[in-house]
């Protein structure tokens, strides 16, 4: 395929569709026409922030622009548990807002369509008391770093306030 183009692949076997951007393979389970729409829609959002990042930056400022790019344009939302599920990372880009999977499938997507390597963390609550949560660790410029986009409101606003990113480039490293 060419430069841009997506080139699909199916497994009815596994009943998976699989599908490439320049390189990157995406696999969506139980595929339907929905599921393949909100795919490709998600992969075009995910282009045209790339298409607005500034040329040169190197991998931790680009990872930092993803970080920018959700915490200040997308909401934290509250899912109703009498809501529908949703798509998280569909809600990411098209609703502008999500809850932490969300922000977390949308910094992965993002960090893999710029090949840097980035997996999600996940902590499973393990009561009704406590609550679960998902955050994202890249590899950049030589080291891993942590970034939780799942910021809300008021961290939010706070962060255009002070031009500060509170929840980026911490280390596990003490």
């Amino acid at each position: 395929y060419a430069e841009g183009e997506i080139a699909y692949s199916f497994s009815y076997f596994y009943d998976l569709l699989d599908f490439d951007v320049n390189g990157l393979r995406i696999s969506t389970k139980l595929f339907d026409e929905k599921a393949l729409n909100s795919r490709k829609e998600v992969i075009a959002a995910a282009e045209d922030v790339l298409k607005k990042m500034p040329e040169g930056l190197s991998d931790l400022e680009k990872a930092r622009y993803f970080y920018q790019y959700l915490t200040r344009e997308v909401e934290y939302y509250f899912y109703d548990e009498e809501e529908e599920i949703s798509d998280y990372l569909h809600d990411a880009f098209y609703l502008k807002r999500t809850q932490c999977d969300g922000f977390a499938n949308a910094f992965s997507l993002l960090c893999a369509m710029e090949k840097i390597p980035c997996f999600e963390k996940i902590y499973d609550a393990k009561s009704e008391e406590e609550v679960g949560h998902t955050w994202n660790t890249f590899y950049a410029d030589g080291k891993w770093y942590n970034a939780d986009c799942a910021v809300s409101g008021e961290v939010a606003e706070n962060q255009k306030r002070l031009g500060m990113d509170f929840y980026f480039g911490f280390s596990d490293e003490r």
